[in-house]
């Protein structure tokens, strides 16, 4: 009797090297902005699949090409850019940082689909909150799949938000990161706004 071996050929991933760079305020490049628009758009449309339908995620982002919001909304903040072996692979857009007025508000936060759980997110998280110091008040309007990562990182959800994006309801969730506030043991209170042109309602200022 021949009794045939068959080989498994298992082939090891190469780890690239990650590297998370702060862009200029107000100055990131073009090309820096265009990545981070596809990031973004991936992000939204295969990332978001498991919380958001298709209908929502189609009226999240719509076109192919990136919008005149888009440009503003990132001009606005702090942008720190992930790229491994070179390539962008996610992005984290902070308001507020250094204003009095303001606490620090996380209003873009996005990374490939492939990039989730490999811990990319968490090094650009990490940037950002080693900007704002120890002991702030941080803000932020998370998607559904990104309170679970903000949660495990000490962070409060406040209320759960309905956003309209083309006619379509979106939910989101208001989270604050306080070292004063612990996380409330009740049910979300519920609030809708239209919020077409953003991923933020307007923010109140500190008192």
């Amino acid at each position: 009797m021949t009794v045939e071996i068959q080989t498994l050929e298992i082939q090891t991933l190469e780890i690239q090297p990650l590297e998370i760079r702060a862009l200029a305020d107000h100055g990131a490049s073009a090309s820096d902005r265009g990545a981070c628009w596809h990031i973004f758009a991936r992000a939204v449309r295969e990332g978001a699949s498991p919380h958001y339908t298709e209908a929502q995620r189609r009226a999240w982002v719509p076109q192919e090409t990136e919008p005149h919001w888009f440009a503003q909304r990132f001009a606005g903040g702090r942008t720190w850019l992930a790229r491994r072996g070179g390539a962008p692979r996610g992005f984290l857009t902070a308001l507020g940082l250094g204003s009095p007025e303001f606490a620090p508000h996380i209003d873009f936060f996005f990374v490939l689909p492939e990039e989730r759980r490999s811990g990319l997110a968490g090094a650009l998280y990490d940037g950002f909150e080693a900007a704002v110091g120890p002991g702030s008040v941080m803000t932020a309007h998370a998607s559904l799949m990104l309170r679970s990562f903000l949660e495990r990182r000490g962070w409060a959800a406040l209320g759960e938000e309905w956003v309209m994006r083309n006619g379509v309801r979106l939910n989101r969730v208001s989270m604050e990161k306080s070292p004063l506030l612990h996380p409330p043991d009740r049910t979300l209170s519920g609030g809708v706004c239209d919020d077409r042109a953003s991923d933020t309602i307007p923010r109140e200022p500190r008192t």
